[in-house]
C-alpha cells in the first residue's frame, strides 16, 4: 500500500540507506533505511513536508524529533521504533570513519 491516505498513489522508491552524521559528534550517527519504510509508505508521506531533497545537508537533533519534526513526526507520536535506540543508532560507522 502506498500510504495511509486512501488517495495515495504508488511511486517508485529508492531502497537506499542514509547515514546522518551529527556535526562534531560522528559517534552519534544514525542510519535511515528506506526499504523499511517503503514497504508501506510512498515517498509523498515524507517528501517534501518532513524531509527535503537528498542533496541537502540535513542536521537535526533529538529535541527536533521530540517536537514532532523529521523522524519524530511518526516515531515520537504513533510508531514505536523496534529495537529502541539501536533501531537507528546501530553502531554502524559512517563510510568516512570506516575507512580510517
Amino acid at each position: 500500500k502506498p500510504g495511509i491516505d486512501p488517495a495515495a498513489e504508488p511511486a517508485s522508491t529508492l531502497d537506499s540507506e542514509i547515514t546522518f552524521v551529527p556535526d562534531g559528534n560522528p559517534g552519534k550517527s544514525a542510519v535511515f533505511r528506506h526499504a523499511t519504510h517503503t514497504q508501506w509508505l510512498s515517498c509523498k508521506n515524507c517528501h517534501p513536508a518532513l524531509f527535503k531533497k537528498r542533496s541537502e545537508n540535513l542536521q537535526f537533533t533529538h529535541d527536533d524529533m521530540d517536537a514532532g519534526k523529521y523522524c519524530g513526526a511518526c516515531h515520537k507520536k504513533v510508531v514505536v521504533l523496534p529495537g529502541g535506540c539501536k533501531g537507528c543508532h546501530a553502531g554502524k560507522k559512517p563510510a568516512a570513519q570506516a575507512a580510517a
